[in-house]
Formats: C-alpha cells, sequence, structure tokens
C-alpha cells in the first residue's frame, strides 16, 4: 500500500513538474514560431511583446495570455495600425484537444483598437491573407467531409474603440469604447445565443448625414441563431439609445456573402417624451437627469427587404408625442414644446 501511494506522489509532483516546466522552456519557440508563421502569410506585420502559458493556474485549462499585440498594414495602408490589442487571451479546454473537439472556453480582447479603411476602389485594409496558389486537388466522390469541430464558448471584448472609414460608400462608423460579450454553442447547427454589447460615443455619417452623433447604445439579447442557413430570430432583448429604450423582434438572414435580408419591427413602450429628448446630443450629455418633462411617446417602425450594394430595404418609423413639456434646470417654469421650437 505504501509502495503505491509513493508511486503516485511521485506522478504528482511530475505533472506538476512538467506544468511548470513545459510552458517556460516551449515558451520563447512558441513566440517565434507563431509571429514567423504569421508574418510569413500576412500581408501586413505582425507584432506582440510576450506570450503567458499557463496550466497550474488555470488547470486542468491552458491559459494563454498576449501581450501588447499590433498589426501593422502594408502598402496601399503602409504604416496603418489595423489592430492594437493590449491584451489577448485564451482559455482553452485541455482535454479537449484529445478527443478531438478543441474546445476554446473562452477569447477576450482587452483595450485596443481597431481601424478598418476601404478606398474609393474597393482596397480594405483588413484583406491582408496573401494569396495563395491552391495546390490541393478536387475531392472525389469517395471522400468523405472532414469531421474536426472548433468550440467557441464565449467571447469578449472590453474596452476596444473602433473607427471604420468606407470611401467607396462615403460612410463612417466610430465607437471610443465597445464592450461585448457573447456565449452559445457555435459547433452545432441551431444555438441559442447570449449576447451583450455596450458602445459610447457612436457616430454614424453616410452620405455627409450624421444618422448617429456620440450616442450610447446598449443591447441585451438572446438570438435562436440557425447557422446551418446563417439565419438569426431576435428573442427577449432590450435596446437602448441613450435614454430611448427599444425592443425588436423579427429575423435577419445572411443567404450569401453580398446580401443581408431583414425582417425587423420595433416599438417603445411605456416610453415617455424625455426619452426622445436624451437622442439629442447636447440635451444629454449636460444635466440630463435634471430636466423635467411631461408627454408621452409612441414610437414604432420596421425595415423589411433586402440590403447590398445596391439595395436597401424598406423601413418606416412612426413618431407620435403628446402634451409635451420641459423645464430645464436653470427655467422656473414648464413650457410647451410647441412654443420652443
Amino acid at each position: 500500500m505504501k509502495k503505491l501511494i509513493y508511486i503516485l506522489v511521485f506522478l504528482l509532483v511530475l505533472i506538476a513538474i512538467a506544468a511548470i516546466t513545459i510552458p517556460v522552456v516551449l515558451k520563447e519557440p512558441i513566440k517565434k514560431a507563431v509571429a514567423e508563421e504569421a508574418n510569413k502569410n500576412l500581408n501586413a506585420t505582425l507584432s506582440f511583446s510576450d506570450v503567458d502559458i499557463s496550466i497550474i493556474w488555470s488547470f486542468p485549462d491552458l491559459y494563454v495570455g498576449v501581450t501588447d499585440l499590433t498589426i501593422v498594414n502594408n502598402e496601399p495602408f503602409a504604416g496603418d495600425t489595423l489592430v492594437h490589442l493590449a491584451t489577448l487571451v485564451l482559455d482553452v479546454d485541455l482535454m479537449s484537444a484529445f478527443n478531438g473537439v478543441p474546445q476554446v472556453n473562452s477569447i477576450r480582447l482587452e483595450d485596443g483598437s481597431l481601424n478598418v479603411k476601404v478606398l474609393k476602389n474597393g482596397d480594405a485594409n483588413y484583406d491582408i491573407a496573401k494569396a495563395t496558389a491552391s495546390t490541393q486537388e478536387e475531392p472525389t466522390e469517395s471522400e468523405e467531409p472532414g469531421t474536426f469541430q472548433f468550440i467557441i464558448k464565449h467571447f469578449g471584448i472590453e474596452d476596444v474603440s473602433i473607427s471604420y472609414s468606407d470611401g467607396s460608400s462615403g460612410t463612417s462608423f466610430s465607437t471610443e469604447a465597445l464592450n461585448m460579450g457573447l456565449s452559445g454553442d457555435l459547433s452545432t447547427d441551431r444555438t441559442m445565443i447570449e449576447t451583450s454589447i455596450l458602445m459610447k460615443e457612436v457616430l454614424l455619417v453616410s452620405g455627409g448625414i450624421p444618422y448617429l452623433n456620440k450616442v450610447e447604445m446598449e443591447l441585451n439579447a438572446e438570438v435562436d441563431a440557425d447557422l446551418a442557413n446563417s439565419a438569426y430570430q431576435l428573442k427577449d432583448n432590450q435596446f437602448r439609445i441613450n435614454g430611448l429604450n427599444l425592443l425588436w423582434e423579427g429575423t435577419v438572414a445572411m443567404p450569401n456573402e453580398q446580401d443581408i435580408q431583414m425582417d425587423l419591427k420595433f416599438s417603445a413602450p411605456k416610453a415617455d417624451f424625455k426619452e426622445l429628448l436624451s437622442l439629442i446630443p447636447a440635451i444629454y450629455a449636460k444635466d440630463f437627469e435634471e430636466i423635467k418633462t411631461t408627454g408621452t411617446l409612441v414610437i414604432g417602425g420596421y425595415a423589411n427587404g433586402l440590403y447590398n450594394e445596391n439595395s436597401i430595404p424598406g423601413f418606416n418609423v412612426d413618431i407620435k408625442v403628446a402634451d409635451a413639456t420641459v423645464q430645464y434646470p436653470d427655467l422656473p417654469s414648464r413650457h410647451p414644446i410647441s412654443r420652443l421650437i
């Protein structure tokens, strides 16, 4: 019995030593191999300052942390930073790799920026994969499709700024801080995806018209995702623009890479006039909570149809305001909104 205990203790010690030493020994070769292989296949320069690999603190999972990750473009966007992340973290179920179905418990992108540019001729700075000649033969009828699966359980983004500029369509979008959480079994044909998104200082300009100007947007939703057919149905959800809360229902489908088919309806139940005022950036940014209002607000609408380069969905927005008054903090009395317009 004592001999068996000694053997077990010895094995545990060996495992502990291996868990500590293997990441240390493999750290530098892994860093070098990843950087060299990535830059060999990218029309851009990928770099990072450090890679932290651990089994001990995340056992039985494998922890991988990449620090100060940067992707800098080559021509025609030479010198532009496409991606910068202070931290990229992966938590991998180590044992799942031996089952042939690697499972990533979580991927987190923290503190960084994403800057996307599209030129008038259609060249995009995110198109950084080098073209390679295919040397694979066409599959024969006797060949069976591969069974490899890759599962991601949770994807998160914390405080990442985004800038998008499309010279071909005259559209630009930016947010100072994107925070996002997404979870679901993306390895199945159908799954329920839970998502939460918060964006601050959102700007959206199209055709010279500022549709959104420094607004705050938040979405919490469950999505019934038909991943096999790229179709998504909104379930329980709450969508907020500044102080205006909307409920959405309907579906979004992407039958191919060019088209997005929409059938969406939205409404603002139990809304008041103050929620509509919140969409005015100057009002929402200063003393918004101290503004006093009366009046009711009814809002609803839809977007239905095909969206692509040559088509936009049909849409309608109904807004009705009744008996509205507003009183700013420095005004002595309320004023009907009709007198202020």
